[in-house]
C-alpha cells in the first residue's frame, strides 16, 4: 500500500473517469480542505499487488472489490481469479476508493467524504 500513500497530508483518490458518480465524488473531494492525488484506473495501471493490498487494508475479501452492479450473476470463487479479473478489467473495481496514511475507504456518497475530511483536516493542521 505504501506506493499509493504518497504523504500523510495527501489522500489518494482511486476512481474511474467513465463513471459519472466517481467524477461527481472527485469534484466534491477536490473542493474539500485536503490535498488529493488522483489515480484514474483507466489510464494508470494498478497491479494485482495493489488490489490485494487495498482489499487487505479494507479488511475485505478481494471479491468485495468487484462492483456487483457491473458483474451480475457471476461469482468468482478464488482470490487469484478475482485479482486477474480486476487487473485485466479495471472498470470492474468498485470505485472510488480513498487511500490515506491512516485508512483505505470505499466512498459510497458525499457523507463518506465528509467523515473522511475531519481526520485529514486535523492532520493537515497539526503538521502545519
Amino acid at each position: 500500500m505504501s506506493s499509493l500513500v504518497t504523504h500523510p497530508r495527501v489522500a489518494t483518490f482511486i476512481y474511474s473517469r467513465s463513471k459519472v458518480r466517481d467524477r461527481k465524488l472527485l469534484a466534491r473531494a477536490e473542493a474539500l480542505s485536503f490535498k488529493l492525488k488522483r489515480v484514474d484506473i483507466e489510464t494508470e495501471k494498478l497491479t494485482t499487488t495493489h488490489f490485494a493490498s487495498l482489499a487487505n487494508a479494507m479488511d475485505v475479501d478481494i471479491n468485495s472489490l468487484i462492483d456487483s452492479r457491473i458483474v451480475q450473476g457471476h461469482e468468482i470463487s478464488d482470490t487469484e481469479g478475482a485479482l486477474k479479473l480486476i487487473n485485466k478489467n479495471p472498470e470492474l473495481l468498485k470505485t472510488p476508493i480513498v487511500v490515506t496514511a491512516e485508512c483505505v475507504t470505499y466512498i459510497g456518497d458525499f457523507g463518506d467524504l465528509a467523515r473522511l475530511e475531519k481526520p485529514l483536516h486535523a492532520s493537515n493542521q497539526s503538521l502545519s
